[in-house]
């Protein structure tokens, strides 16, 4: 259900990078002339949203044709209606319909054979498009990103990327364009250090063009992010990982966030496997996210058992509005059963008891705060050659 018009420029440029891509890939074969083991893997992904929806519009109304309920509560109609005295009240109404197209093309690859032994390079582009749609979509004002895009050279124990990088552990996904170096001295120790220029956090642009509007209350919008991680693993099948990671303005104004965290794993209670996590923000001084779960496999009847308690709070960067308040946090117990039918099937059902800390707000325009809840949900997989979890 795509709306008709004329076609953009990056409606062509979704269609020729996948087309491109796919002729790349089918001709990665390497003939005896060229470098010995060259070579080219990737994937496209082609992706397209239509979505319909209502806007919604401040309008105003005579105080005359405002009705007022039993309860006090003034309405236009269906409309709800704020009078402050005057003889115009104001209201949020609908308008028509309108339809907005999302076309989105990924392309990631992996090129090795590049002339240096252990040198390879990897990247994941995006090209987007809202094929001239009646609002915007989200995100599709940006026509191109570059997710991805590093060279990496590995020897023996030692692994070095360089380029847009990006790091994925408990403190969350983060975007850098910088330097990351790997070192695995024995067996049952690996290190990391990284660093460089820190992305907007989710978007993989640089933070200079994010706040490009604030300009008046940053003086200098980069900032450099540093961390560190180290993997111990005591015995075969335990593992205790230790991160460290921070952000600062590049001007050493002020900084974005400092903060800490722990993964665990063990096996020493077999066939129970143990999870455990938890995060420290130096800031607030304070527990962000932890978990603690044990996975208990029923190989006799093709069952996972997973039960968990977990603690959730809220994080924002410091520079935001938030870091002058403190979010709730909940705490939370959930069950969650699979059941493998055969390999490439499998269905699960979960069940979770939730309650919020106080918000000190003890009501809002919708009435009192929940301080509890409870979450149930369910699912099927079907994945053809997947493994069994047994």
């Amino acid at each position: 259900m795509i709306t008709s018009g004329p076609v953009g420029r990056t409606s062509r440029a979704l269609l020729a990078l996948s087309s491109l891509a796919v002729a790349g890939f089918a001709g990665a074969t390497v003939t005896p002339s060229q470098l010995e083991a060259q070579g080219v893997r990737g994937t496209v992904e082609l992706l397209g949203r239509y979505v319909e929806m209502r806007p919604l519009i401040q309008d105003t109304v005579s105080r005359s044709l405002v009705e007022e309920s039993e309860n006090g509560n003034l309405f236009y109609g269906d409309y709800p209606v704020y009078c402050s005295g005057g003889e115009k009240c104001d209201y949020w109404r609908s308008q028509g319909v309108q339809g907005a197209t999302a076309l989105t093309a990924d392309l990631t690859f992996t090129a090795w054979g590049l002339g240096i032994t252990g040198l390879s390079a990897t990247a994941t582009l995006r090209v987007r498009d809202n094929n001239d749609s009646e609002f915007l979509w989200p995100r599709t004002d940006d026509s191109f990103d570059a997710m991805l895009a590093y060279l990496q050279y590995v020897n023996g124990g030692v692994r070095v990327r360089a380029g847009r990088l990006r790091t994925l552990s408990g403190l969350g996904f983060s975007g850098y364009d910088g330097l990351s170096a790997w070192w695995e001295p024995t067996r049952w120790l690996r290190v990391e250090g990284y660093g460089g220029r820190s992305l907007a956090r989710g978007l993989y642009d640089p933070r200079n063009e994010i706040l490009s509007g604030l300009e008046n209350f940053h003086t200098d919008q980069d900032a450099d992010l540093f961390g560190a991680f180290a993997e111990f693993e005591p015995q075969p099948g335990s593992t205790i990982s230790l991160r460290y990671q921070r952000e600062i303005w590049r001007d050493r104004s002020a900084l974005l966030s400092e903060r800490a965290s722990v993964d665990a794993r063990t096996m020493a209670l077999h066939p129970v496997v143990l999870l455990a996590s938890a995060d420290w923000d130096f800031a607030f001084a304070t527990v962000g996210k932890a978990h603690l779960t044990a996975q208990v496999p029923i190989r006799s009847a093709g069952l996972l058992i997973e039960a968990t308690a977990r603690r959730y709070r809220p994080y924002f960067e410091l520079w935001t509005i938030w870091g002058y308040f403190s979010p709730a946090a909940y705490h939370e117990g959930e069950l969650r059963v699979t059941w493998s039918l055969v390999d490439d099937l499998s269905v699960h059902g979960l069940a979770g008891y939730r309650t919020y800390a106080d918000a000190y707000a003890s009501s809002t325009p919708w009435g009192e705060l929940e301080t509890d809840a409870r979450r149930f949900g369910g699912g099927l997989t079907w994945a053809r050659g997947c493994i069994s979890p047994f």
